[in-house]
């Protein structure tokens, strides 16, 4: 279904009141709302899935108030699913890697409507207070007005290596691409921090001026524990935004994020999110082990108790999403149809099989 038939579909089933049926049908099933970033300069128009606006997140916010949702924390929402006491039409409110944009743009909004939220915080760029590499990479060749980089000037910042392997009709954002894979393989971050000045040098984009705004910057140790102290939980998400297969990879991950959240978190860290929604089955007892009572994937849908714990569903949203998108899964009319969608898609397989 495109994008403009499903828009006109949502608008239609609201007018005729089926969003108010599916409300009602879905009202004792758990959202879980997911955000990420808040845009501080123009990030939004960087990444519209990864950012939201400070308006559009405020007008969010007011939309629950206004609709009657009622927002509690994770922890007490997962407690309540589970012992089937969740008050209908509940939100819980998660936000991942834990942004400066946060401290800056979210938090006020959050003590305006007093919603309580969770921020799973990746600790390894707190700990360096640099901006993530990966993402200053891309915003720099987004930014430029540069259509590619010289073979001479990737010599000059002393990765041949990478050099060798950029063809002239290279994309800057193919060359982006490239120097992440080379930096984050095989240098250490206060390299990392220099192949990104000289990159933006050469594409005409300030490197200083991201680390001055820190659009796309982590929260501090200090920001962090404000934070703590007011509406937000602070829970793991790894140290460094990778969760390994294999059970010590996974404990070093969360011991090390479990660590720097000491010095932070107001109570013990049980609830964790996938980073970049990438999980596997397996993982579960070695998380579980390690004390994690709940984690949040990026996979859509409602919350039931009989959703398992380590497999929590959340809607993912940001700039590119339209506000009758937002009140759709609200309503648990996104619900419906992609319950709709599977069973037609079971169908088609089974007519399939048979035949």
């Amino acid at each position: 279904m495109s994008k403009k038939i499903k828009l006109f579909v949502y608008r239609l089933a609201y007018i005729l009141g089926f969003f108010r049926l599916t409300r009602f049908f879905y009202r004792n099933h758990l959202r879980i709302l997911c955000y990420h970033g808040f845009e501080i300069n123009d990030e939004a128009s960087f990444r519209p899935p990864l950012f939201i606006k400070q308006e559009t997140f405020r007008k969010r916010m007011a939309l629950l108030a206004k609709h009657g949702f009622h927002v509690n924390s994770l922890a007490d929402c997962l407690s309540d699913l589970y012992k089937q006491s969740l008050r209908p039409d509940t939100i819980a409110i998660t936000i991942d890697d834990g942004y400066y944009g946060i401290f800056k743009v979210a938090d006020p909004i959050f003590q305006r409507f007093m919603f309580p939220y969770t921020i799973y915080l990746t600790t390894y760029y707190v700990v360096k207070e640099s901006p993530v590499f990966r993402l200053v990479v891309q915003y720099i060749a987004w930014k430029s007005s540069h259509k590619n980089i010289s073979y001479d000037s990737l010599i000059a910042f002393g990765v041949e290596p990478v050099a060798n392997r950029i063809r002239e009709n290279y994309s800057l954002d193919e060359v982006a691409e490239i120097l992440i894979e080379y930096g984050e393989a095989n240098l250490e971050e206060s390299q990392r921090i220099r192949l990104c000045r000289l990159f933006a040098d050469h594409v005409g984009v300030s490197y200083q001026d991201i680390v001055d705004s820190r659009i796309l910057s982590l929260l501090t140790v200090d920001e962090a524990k404000s934070l703590s102290n007011g509406y937000a939980d602070i829970e793991l998400h790894t140290h460094r935004h990778i969760l390994p297969i294999d059970s010590d990879g996974i404990r070093k991950e969360i011991t090390d994020n479990r660590f720097v959240l000491s010095t932070i978190s107001r109570s013990e860290t049980r609830h964790f999110c996938y980073p970049s929604g990438i999980w596997f089955p397996s993982q579960g007892p070695v998380l579980s082990s390690l004390g994690v009572e709940s984690a949040t994937t990026c996979m859509p849908g409602l919350n039931t108790d009989s959703t398992p714990p380590l497999q929590l569903n959340r809607f993912l949203d940001g700039e590119n999403i339209s506000e009758i998108e937002f009140l759709a899964e609200l309503y648990g009319f996104s619900e419906l149809m992609r319950t709709a969608r599977n069973y037609l898609s079971r169908a088609k397989k089974g007519n399939d099989h048979n035949n």
